[in-house]
């Protein structure tokens, strides 16, 4: 891979509109939902596997605790566009309306799934920040290397059930 000519795929996104389809949605997270599932029990077989008085087990177990953290990260691959101008463009009221016919006919199980969406919302905020990381990836100044410093409010994962 030549690094002067490596580009950065775009987030992929789900516009927040009237063409917004929950029964779509829904059932993308509970592909994902799957797919994470598996993998955290790969994991976990991987761990019970390990012997605690082994010091390479140990630190194998922490990396393994750490890839599950990280794994449920992933269980929404395609936040929601939540774009205030063209919610505003359209109306709130409107939005509702859409939203609302097809969420009353859900399971409570579905219900409690959509909410899933709510752990990652693109919004225009973090769509800029997302713009500024992408135009520190793509510097190409003599080979220097590209360092930045993000910091904010630590929060523990948590596992969704």
């Amino acid at each position: 891979m030549d690094p002067l000519t490596t580009t950065f795929p775009t987030l992929p996104a789900v516009l927040f509109n009237l063409d917004l389809n929950v029964a779509q949605r829904l059932a993308d997270l509970r592909a994902w939902m799957v797919t994470w599932e598996n993998e955290d029990r790969r994991l976990q077989q991987q761990i019970a596997s390990l012997d605690p008085k082994r010091r390479s087990d140990v630190l194998l177990g922490s990396q393994i605790g750490s890839l599950r953290r990280a794994l449920s990260l992933q269980l929404t691959q395609q936040p929601l566009d939540l774009d205030p101008e063209k919610v505003q463009r359209v109306g709130f009221t409107k939005f509702r309306q859409h939203l609302t016919r097809q969420y009353a006919g859900l399971s409570l199980a579905d219900r409690k799934l959509w909410l899933v969406n709510l752990s990652f919302l693109l919004t225009p905020t973090l769509r800029t920040l997302i713009a500024k990381l992408d135009a520190i990836r793509s510097y190409r100044s003599f080979g220097q290397t590209r360092c930045f410093l993000l910091g904010g409010v630590s929060a523990p994962a948590r596992r969704v059930a």
